[in-house]
């Protein structure tokens, strides 16, 4: 889906050169823009830089090499620069350019390290945005975000991604809506007709507004061909059960709901369900499960904002030892959904948790209560929130074990959780505002997990986690 910033020095040099005529452009157009001939040019963004140290993450308790190092890095700083480009010829007529630069580490080899002369560019969004004429019927159509409805956690746990497509909604009533679209998520190589290897998806939302409730409904098919399955990688990571393999085509479907009520104000509920199932030719290799949250946040205060936590995720069964299913839900593309801002993701800035849709996949499996009190100010500018939260594994004890390795599709130590697994997790995240588009930010986060030795192997129990994050976002 989005491009990422591993490609070689060449291929960047080709990004460069594609921003360099977008950028000419734009100039172009806003030069002209007297003459009445093209559209107004805003830019806006989001660039950050963040200094981390951390310990352990992988819960291995040795950290001795053969060579007598320490087995992991423990410092970075990373940087990312994201800046979007809207060409507005009209309110019913808009275009967006969106570019990346990183996220990359400081010294990296070719990018931020000494004598580089540019980073990558890459091209994040591309996409027109119009209002057919004399309606309400909106078309949005390129490479764009795709994001399902999701009440909690930041964004969808199934798909929250940039990607090829098209999307046309409308208000059918005042109160009732409808979105609906295609995406083209993979296809190996257009000019290969003989090829199977695309991967399709398309969607339903039905948005439910009303006086103090809002209704998201859902409904998402998708169907990867065989030689997609075999050749995207991680782009079907999440379509694959622990002990199935990438032959044979998947058919895929979700359904969900996603839930506001305020209308007990000052309480706010929020709440999320969402199912999911494959469909091959082979039981070992389907997956069906599900995923429900819940919160319950207190607004009523001005110096700080409770908000209570609970969420439950279908895990593995002791099926997966030998042609059963996985209990699971599949997943595409869930980088966003977190709760708290360590385990599941959900820092402010680039590399403070552990984020990658291949670590939402391992995870599930899982329920946890959580409590966060939010925005607590006594200080002009400066707020703090903290996070408690506690999560304990639903996969069966067997899913290590059962399988020929501990990372075989989506299980992974340290980040599945079996029956005989849990962990504690303590934020406390800071923020000061330096001026009102720049913010500077300091987190600190304490992982105990509990791993079963008996589950994981000789030597893995888990045990502590920390992280420390300092930086600055700003945002224009």
């Amino acid at each position: 889906m989005r491009p990422r910033c591993d490609e070689s020095v060449t291929e960047g040099r080709f990004a460069i050169k594609f921003f360099k005529a977008a950028a000419a452009a734009a100039l172009l157009l806003v030069s002209l823009a007297g003459q009445g001939l093209a559209a107004e040019v805003k830019a806006t963004g989001e660039w950050a830089v963040e200094a981390i140290w951390t310990d352990n993450w992988d819960f291995v308790q040795s950290k001795e090499t053969a060579g007598g190092t320490d087995g992991e890095e423990d410092f970075n700083i990373w940087q990312r620069a994201r800046t979007q480009f809207e060409f507005l010829a009209n309110e019913n007529l808009k275009a967006y350019l969106a570019t990346e630069i990183g996220t990359n580490a400081w010294g990296e080899s070719g990018v931020f390290d000494l004598g580089a002369s540019a980073a990558i560019i890459n091209v994040r969004r591309a996409y027109v945005d119009f209002n057919w004429p004399d309606s309400k019927v909106n078309v949005q159509a390129g490479f764009m975000p795709f994001a399902l409805p999701a009440a909690i956690g930041g964004g969808s746990f199934i798909l929250d991604e940039e990607a090829s497509g098209f999307s046309v909604g409308a208000p059918l009533t005042d109160n009732v809506g409808f979105l609906a679209g295609y995406v083209r998520a993979l296809s190996g190589d257009a000019n290969h007709r003989s090829n199977h290897d695309a991967f399709d998806l398309g969607f339903l939302v039905l948005p439910l507004d009303f006086d103090g409730l809002s209704l998201k409904p859902f409904f998402v098919y998708g169907f990867a061909e065989a030689d997609a399955m075999a050749e995207s990688g991680g782009l079907v990571q999440g379509l694959l059960a622990p002990n199935a393999t990438a032959a044979g085509s998947r058919s895929a479907w979700w359904a969900g709901l996603a839930l506001e009520m305020t209308m007990f104000d000052p309480f706010v509920l929020r709440a999320d369900f969402n199912y999911g199932a494959t469909d091959a030719q082979r039981t070992q290799d389907e997956m069906s499960g599900w995923l429900f949250d819940l919160s319950l946040e207190y607004t009523g205060w001005d110096f700080v904002t409770p908000e209570l936590f609970f969420a439950y995720s279908s895990g593995e069964d002791n099926s997966t030892k030998g042609d059963g299913s996985s209990g699971r839900m599949p997943i595409l593309a869930a980088d966003t959904w977190a709760i708290g801002s360590f385990y599941f993701g959900g820092d402010a800035l680039l590399s403070g948790s552990f984020p990658s849709s291949l670590d939402k996949g391992q995870q599930l499996g899982f329920w946890l209560v959580a409590l966060s009190l939010k925005d607590m100010s006594f200080i002009d500018k400066l707020s703090h929130t903290v996070n408690l939260m506690y999560v304990h594994g639903v996969n069966d004890k067997g899913i290590g074990s059962n399988l020929s390795t501990d990372t075989n599709n989506n299980v992974t130590y340290g980040r599945t959780l079996t029956e005989k697994d849990d962990l504690w997790e303590v934020d406390l995240n800071t923020s000061y505002s330096i001026y009102d588009e720049l913010t500077g930010y300091l987190e600190l986060g304490y992982l105990n997990a509990d791993l079963d030795e008996e589950v994981w192997g000789s030597g893995r129990t888990g045990g502590s986690a920390w992280k420390c994050s300092l930086g600055l976002g700003y945002d224009f």
